[in-house]
C-alpha cells in the first residue's frame, strides 16, 4: 500500500469514527436527560446545568494546551523524534497537574461564596458544594490526564481516542 492510499485510509477512518463518537454523544444526551429527570427534581437539574456553566470557565484555563500536543506530536513525529515526544508529554503532565492542582484548591476555598453569589436556595447549598467540587475534581484530573488522548490525536491516532471514548 503506498503512503497515499494509507493516509486516505487513515484519514476515512478517522472521519467515520469522529461520526460515529459524534452522533452516540448527541443521542444518548437526548435519550438520558428525560431519564435524569425522572430521578432528581428540576432544581437539582439545574444545579447540573450550574456546575457545567462554571466549569465551562474553568475549561477557559486550558486554552491553547490541546493544539500544543497535536501541533508537536505530529512534528516531532514526522522527524522520528521519539524522546522529544516523551519530553512533551512528561512535562505537559507536570505543568498540568501542578496548575490542575493550584486551581481546584482556588476553586475549593473560593466555593462557598460562590454558591451564594449564584442565587442558589440555602435548602441545596450542601448538595450544589458537593456537585460543584465533585465535578471539578474529575475535571481538573480530565483537564490534566487529556495529553495522552491529545498525544494520540498529534498521531492521526483519532479512531483509537473516538473507541475509548465510547
Amino acid at each position: 500500500m503506498t503512503e497515499k492510499e494509507n493516509l486516505a485510509k487513515t484519514l476515512s477512518k478517522n472521519s467515520l469514527f469522529t461520526v460515529i463518537y459524534n452522533v452516540w454523544y448527541l443521542g444518548s444526551r437526548l435519550v438520558l436527560t428525560p431519564i435524569i429527570l425522572s430521578y432528581v427534581t428540576i432544581e437539582e437539574y439545574g444545579l447540573w446545568s450550574y456546575c457545567f456553566v462554571v466549569l465551562s470557565y474553568l475549561a477557559l484555563t486550558a486554552f491553547g494546551y490541546n493544539s500544543t500536543y497535536i501541533r508537536y506530536t505530529a512534528d516531532y513525529r514526522s522527524r522520528d523524534e521519539n524522546e522529544k515526544i516523551n519530553e512533551l508529554i512528561s512535562t505537559g503532565l507536570i505543568t498540568m497537574l501542578c496548575f490542575s492542582g493550584i486551581l481546584f484548591c482556588i476553586f475549593w476555598v473560593v466555593l462557598p461564596r460562590l454558591v451564594n453569589l449564584l442565587g442558589i436556595d440555602p435548602d441545596l447549598h450542601r448538595t450544589a458544594e458537593r456537585l460543584l467540587l465533585g465535578t471539578a475534581a474529575i475535571f481538573v484530573l480530565n483537564f490534566s490526564l487529556a495529553g495522552f488522548q491529545y498525544i494520540l490525536e498529534g498521531e492521526q491516532r483519532i479512531a483509537l481516542v473516538r473507541t475509548i471514548h465510547l
